[in-house]
């Protein structure tokens, strides 16, 4: 498993790759001083709230918490598959009316 970081041009913000699949960034908020996460990956609402709300004190600590939460959620939502589309779904239900 590779962890790599790639700074932007203007150092406000780091793309996070794990074995080259991109996760999200880490952007500095330069009032505060402090990190925060952007993941690319599907979270549940209640974590996407607690998130906007925390801040860490370097781009390293912030990437290990959107590694984190892609160990935690990005597998499972990624790998969910119903076997039957949201049309086919609708379809069935308007049938039984």
């Amino acid at each position: 498993m590779k962890i790599s970081f790639k700074d932007s041009n203007d150092k406000f913000s780091c793309q996070i790759f794990l074995d080259e699949t991109f996760l999200g960034t880490v952007r500095l908020n330069a009032y505060k001083q402090k990190w925060f996460v952007e993941p690319e990956f599907k979270i549940p609402n209640n974590i996407i709230t607690d998130l906007k709300n925390k801040f860490f004190g370097c781009s390293y600590e912030a990437g290990k918490k959107l590694i984190q939460l892609h160990r935690s959620w990005g597998y499972s939502t990624r790998d969910i598959t119903f076997g039957v589309d949201l049309d086919e779904i609708l379809s069935f239900l308007k049938l039984r009316r």
